[in-house]
């Protein structure tokens, strides 16, 4: 059974409209940018609607359209945008720009600019861009992360940054799989130190059901060493807490942090405890409790 037959057909052409409504404002916001020549990518639900959700617009909804800008042209993009689109920055929200929800008859366009990657910062941004696609959508032209980036960053942002993964990340992952090489999925997630999320994110998108894209890149992987096995295990259950999310990235990051130190600051925190028979386990020493903690 196809997935939407479960979603009200209301419901649908709901989504349907608000995600033309977000490409459209992707395609043009990106059209800006090149104008004046600065490199920039769709990622996350503009950049997988076009790639691996094509035909099915409406069954994925997207709250707003995030762009990737060559690193140092961040404040230069923020000005062309609002020129050239008429777009404001939204106040409190970081580097996000909106049209005025209130005006009638109008739809709002929220764009969320980054000059940065989850799965490697500035330098992660540079090499990625350089390595964008550009699809089709209908007769014009959008450019959009490279399979291998954009899986990683969903990745690095999901597991990471927010400390979840939610079944529509999950299904993401599943259909990005299938464009995806095992080695060189690998071979960049190493780089990136990412080698421990991405097994834990693909173990859950793969679930009780077996997907065979997904089983394909997870015994590309290599095997988790005591540390690394640590550390997965602390990762599998802040992904099944019920945490506040938002702070995961303070926590632990392998992209920059070394995973003994890492584990050790994780284990430290209130909402998770310390773990220390894995520690023992693990050849870790067990990291002291903060005075007062």
């Amino acid at each position: 059974m196809d997935h939407r037959d479960a979603v009200a057909p209301e419901e649908n052409e709901r989504v349907l409209a608000a995600n033309l409504l977000l490409l459209d404002g992707a395609h043009r916001a990106l059209q800006a940018l090149r104008a004046v020549g600065i490199r920039a990518a769709a990622e996350k639900g503009a950049a997988l609607l076009l790639s691996v959700y094509t035909g099915e617009e409406d069954s994925r909804a997207m709250d707003d359209v995030d762009l990737v800008v060559e690193p140092g042209a961040l404040p230069r993009a923020i000005s062309v945008l609002e020129r050239r689109l008429g777009l404001r920055r939204i106040p409190d929200s970081g580097f996000e720009l909106g049209t005025p929800s209130g005006a009638p008859g109008h739809g709002v366009l929220r764009i969320d600019l980054h000059d940065r990657l989850h799965h490697g910062g500035a330098r992660s941004a540079r090499e990625a861009l350089a390595r964008a696609a550009s699809v089709s959508w209908g007769d014009r032209r959008v450019e959009i992360l490279e399979p291998t980036d954009h899986l990683l960053e969903i990745v690095a942002h999901a597991v990471l940054h927010h400390g979840r993964l939610r079944e529509k990340e999950a299904e993401d992952l599943r259909r990005l799989a299938a464009l995806v090489n095992g080695r060189e999925l690998r071979r960049r997630a190493a780089r990136a130190g990412l080698l421990v999320p991405l097994s834990v994110a693909l173990e859950r998108a793969q679930g009780a059901r077996i997907a065979p894209e997904v089983d394909r890149l997870l015994r590309a992987l290599p095997p988790l060493g005591a540390s690394a096995s640590l550390m997965a295990h602390l990762l599998r259950r802040r992904l099944t807490s019920h945490a506040p999310p938002g702070r995961f990235h303070l926590i632990v990051s392998p992209c920059y942090r070394p995973p003994a130190e890492a584990l050790g600051h994780l284990a430290r925190r209130a909402w998770l405890g310390p773990d220390v028979a894995l520690q023992r386990e693990a050849g870790l020493r067990p990291p002291a409790r903060p005075a007062g903690g």
